[in-house]
């Protein structure tokens, strides 16, 4: 399995609490051939035209390392971009496959009309924190935020632990 993001190369003046973890899914838009498939292997995955973030991103190196480990050529045919917006209607054309965090497929899904594919991924989970300076007094607003953000996460997954 691919390494996951590691929070201990923070610098130690920062504090780290893991809300939950995430992991990343493809998805295409539900008129895309692939969106009635019923299993799919990687190697087939690079034919197709991507909506990927740009290189030197995390999320860039995640899918080249995916494809490199399953023997496969990286996509020729791909845009990039960070906006996510962007990705999910191109995606919603029925032309592109995107990636996708699981917890936001299912506003994704029903908003844009995206289908996550039936692909065995060896995705590293990503996690979501909130990394603050030690020893700092937070406001009233942050501290309100933090604690609708960990009502929220509750929802999603158990973390593994704080800092």
């Amino acid at each position: 399995q691919l390494a996951a993001w590691d929070l201990n190369r923070l610098p130690t003046d920062y504090a780290v609490e893991v809300l939950f973890e995430d992991r990343f899914r493809l998805a295409v838009g539900r008129h895309n051939p692939l969106a009635r498939k019923r299993k799919i292997q990687i190697a087939e995955l690079n034919q197709y035209p991507w909506v990927i973030g740009p290189a030197g991103s995390s999320g860039h190196h995640w899918l080249a390392e995916m494809f490199r480990t399953a023997g496969a050529e990286f996509p020729k045919r791909c845009v990039a971009t960070y906006s996510i917006h962007l990705r999910y209607n191109m995606a919603a054309t029925g032309r592109f496959i995107v990636t996708i965090p699981e917890s936001a497929f299912g506003y994704a899904a029903e908003r844009f009309g995206l289908k996550m594919l039936p692909v065995e991924l060896l995705a590293p989970r990503w996690p979501f924190a909130v990394v603050t300076l030690r020893n700092r007094n937070l406001s009233p607003a942050v501290n309100l935020f933090l604690e609708c953000a960990r009502a929220v996460a509750k929802t999603r997954s158990k973390p593994k632990g704080r800092k």
